[in-house]
């Protein structure tokens, strides 16, 4: 098992309790993965947070999937709050880095339930269908999370 690095200013380091109530304050993210060729992608993408999950979805082919298919080790970071403190030339955020490996959710009664909880938590106002087209043409990973972390910098 991989051994993670501490944060090195521990001063700005998040209760575990506060790194979940970010993550899943957030449906917006962004995912580092790597190619067959060791060169990185990081692209942003809507998710929540289940279970010690982070969950999208996405199409059924692409550049993010052919390298989680190569190397399901990924990386995943939200910033919840982010200001510019201009006469301290500094900023302030929280931010949360997990790191896990991904999986494709093959099996269709669990993807179907992954696709109502995505959908309900990132548009809660409208009513969502998910019928067996869609189940079909839509991908959705599941990422356990093996390591996380958050760091909430406030600058005064």
């Amino acid at each position: 098992m991989k051994v993670f690095r501490k944060m090195r200013r521990k001063e700005y380091t998040m209760s575990a309790d506060d790194i979940l109530k970010a993550l899943k304050a957030q449906n917006h993210g962004f995912l580092g993965t790597v190619d067959k060729d060791g060169c990185p992608y990081v692209v942003p993408l809507n998710y929540i947070y289940h279970d010690g999950h982070i969950i999208f979805h996405c199409a059924l082919e692409g550049y993010k999937l052919d390298n989680i298919r190569n190397n399901p080790k990924v990386c995943f970071t939200v910033c919840v709050a982010q200001e510019m403190i201009p006469e301290k030339y500094n900023t302030q955020f929280i931010s949360v880095i997990a790191f896990g490996e991904a999986e494709i959710v093959g099996d269709c009664k669990q993807k179907r339930e992954l696709l109502v909880r995505l959908g309900n938590s990132l548009a809660p106002e409208v009513e969502f269908s998910c019928d067996e087209k869609t189940v079909e043409k839509t991908c959705v990973v599941r990422i356990k999370v093996e390591h996380i972390a958050g760091k909430n910098k406030v600058v005064y």
